[in-house]
């Protein structure tokens, strides 16, 4: 965040003059204008000048409520009132009040109680606080009949949003509050087990490798597991995440006729995808067994020349000698430093000189490199990978994790693209 100095109404200016543009470029384009009607879009479009300008205009928000609000009751109103938003969200997805008023129609507060089997009292108290956030309405102020707004029928019409809110808030959510209480036990551990994750869900563990998703893989938790799934299905339908932008993070028909090793690649979705718009590119997915029946179903007829399963444990040693590229999509994220090195070394261990290992992960971008709405976004990302031992990386933090692995391994580039929720990190096997 800039520290330079800030007058009320100079910031008042900036939000007004970039409100307008960003107004202007809606009607450009013929999108909607934002409202809290049911019916209003789900966000601006996916424009990189409408999402600078979005950008810019929140940074100037934030700046200038900062200020009007002063550290006592920034501290206050954070500490105070910001756990309560975020803890009502969560009652309102738990008892289910999306489905408890129509979407066209209202109900009344006891018509919410009855639906979501809590006193009509309870039901006040907690849309009195959503009221405040725009989360449902009253058709007028005291009338006790509720509407839906924007954001409470979203639920509704996008129904993974349930599975996002329900994993964000019960499963990362609660460990975030222990992490005092983790570090103070465990310290900067490196195991995942000895995390806040660790200490909310499984304390007792005597695994130090105990894990997210060995966790959510016991008895008794497949509906996690199923939650976490359409979680995962709801984020990549954001544009930022999409599959489809591995193709701008680097130059795959520059490398030729290659042979590529998908390394915990599941379905096989990614090379799918790259062996759909690049003819002279072979893949091998490697993953768990037990996913190639997802492999299978997912792979066309017309492709199977190109991109085969192998089952594989991508902690053992890389079975594959000598391919060209060794890809990582989204792995190392999940991981501490002490995994992602052990993958490095399994993997450069098998490489030929002038062989690539592409990860394919979050970069995050130096302090002030990016808007800082986009970097609170970023930093979010970061801790919600630190509760479970895992980390968001810069590009500073890849060199050291190389350098330290395998002195043959080279860190040859870094490349993020503004609007993109992921780089690519370009490693090559020295002679």
């Amino acid at each position: 965040m800039a520290t330079e100095a800030l007058s009320l109404s100079a910031l008042a200016a900036k939000i007004a003059a970039t409100a307008t543009q960003v107004e202007e470029a809606l009607r450009k384009s013929g999108a909607p204008q934002p409202s809290f009607d049911i019916d209003a879009p789900q966000g601006l479009p996916h424009d990189p000048e409408i999402q600078l300008a979005k950008f810019q205009l929140q940074d100037a928000l934030h700046d200038l409520s900062l200020l009007v609000q002063g550290p006592d009751d920034y501290l206050l109103n954070t500490t105070m009132i910001g756990k309560y938003d975020v803890s009502v969200v969560g009652l309102l997805n738990e008892f289910n009040f999306w489905d408890a008023v129509p979407r066209d129609g209202t109900a009344t507060y006891s018509d919410i109680a009855n639906a979501t089997n809590l006193s009509e009292s309870t039901v006040r108290r907690i849309l009195r606080h959503a009221f405040t956030n725009r989360i449902f309405a009253e058709t007028t102020p005291g009338s006790g009949i509720i509407k839906h707004t924007a954001t409470s029928v979203r639920p509704l019409t996008e129904p993974l949003w349930r599975s996002t809110i329900g994993n964000m808030l019960d499963e990362a959510g609660k460990a975030m509050m222990n992490a005092g209480d983790a570090l103070r036990k465990w310290g900067d551990s490196p195991y995942p087990a000895e995390t806040p994750l660790g200490y909310t869900f499984f304390p007792d563990t005597k695994d130090r490798e105990m894990n997210y998703f060995k966790w959510v893989n016991e008895e008794g938790n497949q509906w996690r597991v199923e939650r976490f799934g359409k979680c995962m299905e709801h984020v990549t339908k954001n544009p930022a995440v999409r599959v489809n932008t591995i193709h701008d993070l680097y130059d795959w028909d520059g490398l030729g006729n290659a042979s590529v090793i998908d390394i915990g690649g599941s379905g096989g979705h990614v090379s799918l995808e790259l062996a759909s718009h690049h003819p002279n590119l072979t893949f091998t997915v490697q993953d768990l067994p037990e996913l190639k029946g997802n492999f299978d179903s997912l792979i066309p007829e017309s492709l199977q020349d190109r991109i085969t399963f192998q089952g594989h444990n991508f902690w053992g040693l890389q079975p594959v000698k000598d391919a060209d590229v060794y890809l990582f999509r989204m792995i190392f994220h999940d991981w501490s430093d002490l995994y992602c090195t052990k993958l490095l070394k399994n993997t450069a261990a098998v490489m030929k000189p002038g062989s690539k290992l592409l990860i394919c992960d979050s970069v995050l971008p130096p302090n002030g490199g990016v808007p800082t709405t986009a970097m609170k976004m970023l930093s979010s990302m970061d801790l919600q990978m630190f509760v479970i031992g895992g980390k968001q990386r810069t590009a500073e933090d890849f060199g050291a994790l190389v350098s330290g692995a395998d002195a043959s391994l080279e860190l040859k580039s870094v490349k993020s693209i503004p609007g993109v929720a992921f780089g690519m990190v370009e490693i090559e096997k020295g002679a």
